[in-house]
């Protein structure tokens, strides 16, 4: 019994096109989300890495310009 229901809902999934189709679009979904998620990290890290980088500038030129008022 277990066995017919189990060959049977194999060769459904082998041979309906529509469950084929609905597996192969949760998968592109799925990787697609996937990606997105990915390039959202690089933004994001792309982003606090700009922001560092200008910290970093505000700070050096804050530091010459109050060395250059002192001296």
């Amino acid at each position: 019994m277990v066995t017919d229901s189990l060959s049977s809902l194999v060769t459904v999934t082998y041979y309906d096109p529509r469950v084929l189709i609905t597996i192969i679009m949760i998968r592109i979904t799925t990787t697609t989300i996937i990606m997105i998620i990915i390039m959202i990290v690089v933004v994001v890290a792309a982003a606090a890495a700009a922001a560092a980088a200008v910290a970093v500038v505000v700070v050096v030129v804050v530091v010459v310009v109050v060395v250059v008022v002192i001296f």
